[in-house]
Formats: structure tokens, C-alpha cells, sequence
């Protein structure tokens, strides 16, 4: 399996500017979750990363005209599943949608 749309893609990055400063580094944690193609993430980010598979690893980066710079990613893939009918319905994974429905407590 390879992140492609409608792909739950579950992460860990480290990101950069252009100076070579360390803004983000979630490699040593849980990392993040997203469904690839709803919207959650900027289009260049899944560009990049479409086509990879679990235990993979790439670096790239992208130039941002909103955030004004270029932004360097280094980005190691955890997990792949396909998104249920549901999460492609939302545009987000499960997790995501119970945090929406029930609260951040899932207090429903």
C-alpha cells in the first residue's frame, strides 16, 4: 500500500526553514494522522509524499507563498491504512471525527 487519496497516513516529520533552524520535530512522539486528499494538509506537503510506503523516509521541501519562505521536511512513515466510507464522507480519520462529534474527551 502507498499513500495515495483517501489513504489514512499516520507520520512523524521534522521541519526546517530555509535557514536550516529546527521549527518542528515530532519524530521522538506519536507523530500526526490525516486522511491524504481532504484537505487537512497543503497540497505541495501530499504531493511529496504521495507514493510512499510504510517504513519509508524522505526529505524534501517546499516553497509556502503564504507562510513567505521555503520549508524543508524530512518525514518517515508509521502507518497506512484505506479511509472507512465515513472518513472519506468527513475528510478527516476516525479519531478526528469522534473529537468532533463527543468533544476532546470523547465525553458523548
Amino acid at each position: 500500500m502507498t499513500i495515495n487519496h483517501n489513504t489514512i497516513v499516520s507520520l512523524r516529520y521534522k521541519m526546517y526553514n530555509d535557514s536550516g533552524d529546527l521549527m518542528e520535530d515530532n519524530t521522538m512522539g506519536t507523530g500526526i494522522t490525516y486522511m491524504h486528499g481532504g484537505g487537512q494538509l497543503m497540497p505541495a506537503l501530499e504531493a511529496a509524499m504521495e507514493g510512499l510506503s510504510i517504513g519509508d523516509s524522505k526529505s524534501f521541501s517546499i516553497h509556502d507563498e503564504l507562510l513567505r519562505g521555503i520549508f524543508h521536511f524530512e518525514v518517515f512513515v508509521d502507518e497506512l491504512r484505506l479511509a472507512s466510507a465515513m472518513e472519506i464522507t468527513k475528510g478527516v480519520p476516525e479519531k478526528a471525527i469522534l473529537e468532533m462529534e463527543c468533544g476532546p474527551d470523547c465525553d458523548c
